[in-house]
């Protein structure tokens, strides 16, 4: 029996502006997270449609269900299903069109700040 399955999920609600088709319905729970908030442990699910997401942090991905297609800038567009992983830094952004519903457990991570040399 996948666990997964009993854990609860708030609405994620996807920014208006990203969307691109269909009305995608997103939720999500954490897992777990780091004591100091740096990373954290998701689970994400999200209905049929197509969006550009914007990464704020780092994001490993590792699918659970469903199917995926994502397309990075000045990439071939990628089908991803269950088993499947991805990795996406902070900064990068992708085009995500959902077949029917995906399914993941995303591990994310906020990279700390790049130290400062001024001065050096």
């Amino acid at each position: 029996m996948d666990v997964s399955a009993k854990v609860a999920l708030s609405d994620a609600p996807i920014e208006k502006s990203w969307i691109l088709e269909g009305r995608p319905v997103a939720r999500n729970a954490v897992l777990a997270q780091s004591a100091d908030r740096s990373t954290k442990t998701v689970l994400w699910e999200c209905s049929e449609g197509a969006f550009t997401w914007h990464y704020a942090f780092d994001e490993t991905i590792y699918f659970l269900e469903g199917s995926v297609t994502i397309q990075r800038p000045a990439e071939k567009a990628r089908t991803k299903g269950a088993g499947g992983f991805i990795h996406f830094s902070v900064g990068d952004r992708a085009l995500w069109t959902v077949h029917g519903r995906i399914r993941k457990v995303a591990f994310c991570r906020n990279p700390p700040p790049a130290p400062s040399l001024a001065g050096v």
